[in-house]
């Protein structure tokens, strides 16, 4: 291996490390609720022979199963899945490093990787993003990958292309708003073309139309809600619209949390770096310019057509710009590590959030308490006062992650329940809890009526159930469960 290779392998591997080590910081705040969880109960239908599985999410594509499939056979809990899906989070930081490396000047390879790589790393936007999951879910990361197969082409490699397009079409699926980072793929074409053989630009034109079916007949099922096709995706588009805030109070609030909530001191070097971007007219330098700020406007545009612009939408052109940065910087090499220098002080110490929901680890604790009981166990939840709290799919999850047999989590006649009571201090009467966590106890009855029995002695609940979210994915073929 040469030299310069090798160098380039370890500060990757450097890199990949210290992203993952700022992502398991935020493990105790790591949310495990029904959106995060959804994509890892949607694989374990599919392992559990459940066929196809829908999307967990009507914005979402079917990206966002697969991405996490290969983790769940190495899980042995809930924490150890997240772990597995934080190094997995933790690759945008060796993808913006390895895209800065092929797009900077010789002189400056070294420094633009490490700083493209180190900021990525330690923006506490992004590890905000892999902690709460639904705010991007695997987007970063597919959106570095698809920088680097931007880069790729832009090099004239071979396969870059390819690598570029199927990393977008993944990224949508993981978040529709990644979409916006077609913008710059678009601005970035007409670079692109001298450099294509014919084969390669139909084999990549065929790929994506391949990789496009499932994403079209999501759609399809999507359309299938009753009253019309356009009344359906329009339902789906406008879930999270807010139709009352003025889009300038949108761009604000956007621009304000990201910049100056998140950490404002690395984003004038940011802004630097782009300036110093501008003179290279060589294909590379004008492609990831056109890339880096056509993504961030396509993020707005996205959002502002949607009514639907929120911070942590413009997390998803962060790898494009900090590649773009990085690079501009490197014409001086000492700049890229100041960048660095101002993102350790500024962003190294900042804590990712405590949630108010428990843990993971009060989750994989309950689940080991279940291997206890005999016979058949059906796991649900109720909710006094807020509707927030432990639910009852990553309790199950864990338990199957354990290796608990997942035929013994179900409804049945002559099988118990455990009822996770969330906010339990609005109960009447003395409670003996199979466990207890942060605001939540968990009872075992005897079966589903004896439960019911208990629950009419009680205040009348915020909520209840759940239990049809993991229920579903582990036994697609059980008969309905009818309500509480």
């Amino acid at each position: 291996m040469k030299r310069p290779h090798a160098l380039l392998l370890i500060l990757l591997l450097a890199l990949w490390a210290l992203a993952w080590g700022m992502r398991l910081r935020g493990l105790p705040a790591a949310t495990v609720g029904s959106d995060s969880l959804g994509q890892f109960l949607a694989a374990l239908g599919l392992l559990r022979g459940g066929g196809l599985p829908h999307p967990p999410n009507p914005e979402g594509g079917h990206s966002l199963w697969l991405m996490v499939l290969p983790l769940l056979p190495l899980a042995d809990s809930l924490q150890g899945l997240l772990r597995l899906r934080f190094a997995l989070g933790a690759l945008v930081a060796p993808l913006c490093g390895l895209a800065a490396w092929l797009l900077a000047e010789a002189r400056g390879r070294f420094p633009a990787a490490l700083a493209a790589g180190v900021v990525v790393a330690l923006d506490p936007g992004l590890i905000d993003t892999l902690i709460v999951a639904f705010r991007g879910y695997g987007a970063p990361e597919l959106l570095a990958l698809a920088t680097v197969g931007g880069a790729l082409a832009l090099r004239g490699r071979r396969g870059g292309l390819a690598l570029a397009g199927l990393s977008l079409l993944a990224a949508t699926g993981q978040h529709p708003f990644a979409a916006g980072a077609g913008l710059g793929a678009l601005l970035c074409a007409p670079l692109l073309g001298p450099s294509l053989s014919t084969t390669e630009r139909r084999l990549t034109l065929a790929l994506g139309l391949l990789f496009l079916l499932p994403r079209l007949h999501h759609l399809a099922w999507l359309a299938d809600c009753g009253p019309g096709a356009w009344a359906c995706w329009a339902r789906v588009a406008s879930g999270s619209a807010e139709a009352e805030t003025p889009l300038r109070e949108m761009l604000r609030r956007a621009a304000n949390d990201r910049i100056l909530v998140e950490g404002w001191l690395p984003w004038p070097a940011l802004a630097l770096g782009l300036l110093l971007l501008l003179p290279r007219q060589d294909a590379p330098g004008r492609g990831l310019r056109r890339w880096a700020l056509g993504s961030l406007l396509g993020v707005l545009a996205l959002g502002l057509l949607a009514h639907s612009l929120r911070p942590y939408h413009l997390r998803l052109a962060m790898p494009a710009l900090a590649v773009a940065a990085a690079v501009g910087l490197s014409r001086f090499p000492l700049l890229p590590l100041v960048w660095v220098g101002l993102c350790g002080v500024d962003w190294l110490p900042r804590q990712p959030l405590l949630p108010a929901a428990p843990p993971a680890a009060e989750a994989d604790a309950l689940a080991r308490k279940l291997a206890l009981l005999p016979g058949p166990v059906w796991v649900d939840a109720v909710y006094f006062g807020h509707p927030v709290g432990l639910e009852s799919a990553p309790v199950v999850l864990a338990a199957v992650l354990q290796g608990q047999d997942p035929d013994g989590l179900r409804m049945a006649e002559n099988g118990g329940l455990v009822l996770i009571v969330n906010g339990y201090e609005a109960c009447r009467g003395p409670l003996s809890p199979l466990d207890s966590g942060q605001g939540w106890v968990a009872l075992s009855f005897a079966d589903r009526q004896a439960a019911r029995a208990w629950l009419a002695t009680q205040p009348p609940p915020t909520a209840i159930g759940g239990a049809m979210d993991w229920s579903g994915r582990l036994h697609p073929d059980a008969p309905p469960i009818p309500p509480w």
